[in-house]
């Protein structure tokens, strides 16, 4: 992992925090970072503490999966659903504005 993509990581961690913890009631429920040969790939969930077994757990929970080069860059997945009944697959470059952006883009 490169010092660009570490920085990218916590940068991340940190805009997560900022954007989707509404009060200290909120947490990571899932912080997974996978180092490949020209990327790393983080998922992550976040919710509210102690929703495990509750309808919270399926509704009210943010996930995103994205993508980080060599030099920082993040870019994440999106699937969209056309209208003859295809599927379009691209990829989104983030523009670091709101952690939201990815989490909303994703969301089947």
């Amino acid at each position: 992992m490169t010092r660009q993509q570490e920085a990218a990581l916590n940068r991340i961690k940190l805009k997560c925090q900022s954007t989707l913890f509404f009060s200290e009631n909120y947490e990571f429920k899932k912080w997974e970072v996978k180092d490949y040969q020209s990327f790393v790939s983080l998922v992550f969930e976040t919710g509210m503490k102690g929703d495990e077994g509750t309808m919270a757990a399926i509704f009210a929970r943010d996930r995103a999966h994205l993508f980080i080069g060599p030099r920082g860059g993040v870019t994440y997945p999106v699937h969209k659903a056309l209208k003859n009944g295809k599927h379009r697959h691209s990829e989104r470059r983030w523009d670091w504005v709101s952690i939201l952006t990815p989490v909303i883009d994703q969301r089947i």
